[in-house]
């Protein structure tokens, strides 16, 4: 199972939270790592 982390500044989170949650944003230099996730890696079990 993979964990990925999101961090956010206090203004970042509210605006993340505030969204529809569909969309997150990642660094150039974290593509390839971004690239990996699929959908359902964020669900338990």
């Amino acid at each position: 199972m993979a964990y990925y982390l999101d961090l956010f500044s206090p203004e970042t989170f509210e605006a993340f939270r505030q969204s529809t949650q569909g969309v997150s944003g990642f660094r150039v230099r974290q593509k390839h790592m971004a690239e990996m996730v699929v959908a359902g890696d964020n669900e338990n079990g």
